[in-house]
C-alpha cells in the first residue's frame, strides 16, 4: 500500500520571480508561450505595467492550445530549466508529445457521464471520479463550473504545469487532460484504495465493521509522505512547496 499527494504546489517566491524573467523575454519566444496563464494571472492582480499587458493581450486567444504546447514541453525540461532559457532568451528543445488530450465525450463514457457511483473525493475546488478509458483505468478531475467562487482555475493550471514534471512513486502522475471546457479536465492515473481519511476516521453508518490503521502502517505512510515532501523540496532547480497536505489529498494505491 502506497500513499500518493495530489493538490497545490507553488514554488517561493514564484510571482516575483516570475515576472522578473519574464519581463526580459522576446515576444514570440515559445518559452514565454509557457506561461501564458501566470501572464494572465500576473495581469489580474495589477503585478504588471502597461508595456507588459501590451504583450499579454497578443495571447491571450491562444490560451488553450499554448497549455497543449507547455505539456509538451515539460516532459523534457524541469521548472527550473525553463527559467533558465527564458532569462536567455532561447527556445526549448520539443520532444513529441507524451500527455494526452481527450474529448468531454471520451471523459463522459470512462465516468458513465460523471456518475455518482465513480465519485473518490470531492474537495471544494473539484470532484475526482474514477472511470475506464480504452481498457486503463483512469481518475478524472473534474472543476466547478463557476471558478470565480474559487480557486479552480489556478489549481487547475498548476497541476498542469507542475504535475507534468513529476516522476516519484508517491506522487499522483498526470496522464494527459480534455481543453473542450472552460476549466481543463484533468486526467490521472487511477489510485484505487481510497484517500487517508476514509482509513483514519470514519463517518459511515453503513460502514460498521471500519477498522483503523496498525500504528506500522500509520508509520509507513509518513515516511512517504515525508519522502515525497523532500522530492518537492530538494527535487527540482527550484524547490517546490506543497500548500494542502491534509488526508483527503492522500490516496492509496
Amino acid at each position: 500500500m502506497k500513499s500518493k499527494f495530489m493538490g497545490k504546489f507553488l514554488p517561493p517566491d514564484y510571482e516575483q520571480r516570475l515576472y522578473v524573467q519574464l519581463q526580459n523575454c522576446k515576444q514570440g519566444n515559445r518559452t514565454v508561450e509557457v506561461y501564458i496563464d501566470e501572464f494572465i494571472r500576473l495581469n489580474s492582480q495589477n503585478l504588471l505595467p502597461d508595456n507588459e499587458n501590451m504583450q499579454i493581450a497578443s495571447f491571450k486567444g491562444g490560451l488553450k492550445w499554448e497549455i497543449q504546447d507547455q505539456m509538451k514541453m515539460l516532459n523534457t525540461f524541469t521548472l527550473g530549466q525553463a527559467f533558465d532559457l527564458v532569462r536567455k532568451g532561447e527556445e526549448p528543445i520539443w520532444a513529441p508529445p507524451v500527455r494526452t488530450s481527450f474529448s468531454t465525450e471520451d471523459l463522459k463514457e470512462a465516468t458513465n457521464n460523471y456518475d455518482i457511483q465513480k465519485v473518490i473525493t470531492i474537495d471544494a475546488s473539484y470532484e475526482l471520479y474514477k472511470g475506464l478509458l480504452q481498457g486503463r483505468s483512469i481518475s478524472v478531475m473534474k472543476f466547478g463550473d463557476n471558478p470565480t467562487t474559487s480557486d479552480a482555475y489556478e489549481y487547475c493550471y498548476n497541476n498542469i504545469v507542475f504535475a507534468s514534471q513529476m516522476n516519484h512513486k508517491n506522487i499522483l502522475r498526470l496522464i494527459g487532460c480534455c481543453l473542450e471546457t472552460q476549466i481543463p479536465i484533468l486526467v490521472f492515473e487511477l489510485i484505487e484504495y481510497g484517500t487517508l481519511a476514509e482509513r483514519t476516521y470514519n463517518n459511515d453508518p453503513l460502514q460498521p465493521c471500519f477498522v483503523p490503521l496498525l500504528l506500522t502502517q500509520r508509520l509507513k505512510i509518513a515516511m512517504e509522505i515525508a519522502n515525497a515532501l523532500a522530492y518537492f523540496h530538494v527535487g527540482f532547480y527550484r524547490p517546490i512547496v506543497f500548500r494542502t497536505i491534509n488526508p483527503i489529498n492522500i490516496l492509496f494505491d
